[in-house]
């Protein structure tokens, strides 16, 4: 067995770099993949999501106070919402299983005698959350119902010459001691490694299986073991190769998730105030490390 020797490792890498690139296979793993068909597939799949999201937040809600003429004030209530249309039918329990219906209101019979004398009161929404959109009426809903609380208690409050602070006596304000950059780093940092590792292993995939299985496959090991070069140089060359992959791959990947991120942020207004702050997050330096 010849002694090892770097001319004959970097002979042996730069045989298997050509025949990673000829190999198609490999070429589409490590580079057509994270480039194209990542970014493709995950704003295709968001700008379709986003469209029924808001699809379902533009439509009306089927809405019934049940008993009928218990709650003209409630009513009113969900009336002068325009996100909500009352209606009426002789059957509401069929209607909602139906789906003819989207929320049915239940209040007790003497709803606005016990809201003027102040007594406690139950008020149930039932919705069909096993519907797309029964999580939005439910938000709806729910807003409707919340608004509608404070704005009783607030007149409740002025009855009694009381102000809200009565019922709010301070304000609690938590203040993030982290600037963005530190906020980027720490959720970046809790799922990048894993991902680095699935995407290295994605990209090693192919060029791992054809430099070893590869090579008795097409009946070149015993040829490449008679050449004047070593074994670990042999093996050396072949690793420098899968690392080479590994690293082209992860580099595709990253490239490529940050433009998807930067992309669908910008597009949707995902970010809020934090995507005003994206730039800040960006330090190359920990990049290239």
């Amino acid at each position: 067995m010849s002694g090892f020797s770097w001319r004959d490792t970097f002979t042996v890498f730069r045989k298997e770099i050509l025949d990673t690139l000829r190999d198609r296979r490999t070429l589409m793993a490590m580079v057509v993949v994270p480039l194209l068909v990542y970014p493709i597939l995950i704003i295709v799949i968001s700008q379709v999501g986003i469209r029924q999201v808001q699809k379902l937040r533009d439509t009306t809600a089927r809405v019934m106070i049940v008993p009928e003429g218990a709650a003209p004030t409630l009513e009113k209530v969900f009336e002068a919402d325009s996100t909500f249309l009352r209606t009426t039918t002789e059957d509401p329990e069929r209607a909602l299983e139906e789906r003819e219906l989207d929320v049915l209101v239940q209040v007790p019979s003497d709803f606005e005698e016990r809201l003027r004398n102040h007594v406690d009161l139950l008020v149930i929404a039932r919705v069909d959350l096993s519907r797309d959109r029964g999580q939005e009426i439910k938000r709806r809903t729910e807003d409707v119902l919340l608004d509608w609380r404070q704005q009783l208690v607030a007149e409740r409050l002025g009855e009694e010459g009381l102000s809200s602070a009565f019922l709010k006596p301070f304000s609690i304000s938590v203040d993030n001691a982290a600037g963005a950059q530190k906020m980027g780093g720490s959720m970046v940092g809790r799922f990048l490694p894993f991902l680095l590792v699935v995407m290295m292993m994605t990209g090693a995939l192919y060029p791992a299986i054809d430099v070893t299985a590869g090579e008795r496959e097409r009946g070149t090991l015993e040829t490449l073991l008679v050449s004047p070069a070593g074994r670990f140089s042999m093996v050396l060359g072949k690793y420098m190769t899968v690392f080479v992959a590994c690293m082209v791959t992860a580099l595709a990947n990253l490239l490529s998730m940050a433009f998807t991120v930067f992309y669908l942020i910008g597009s949707a207004n995902l970010g809020g105030d934090f995507g005003a702050d994206l730039p800040a997050l960006l330090d190359w330096r920990a990049f290239f490390l």
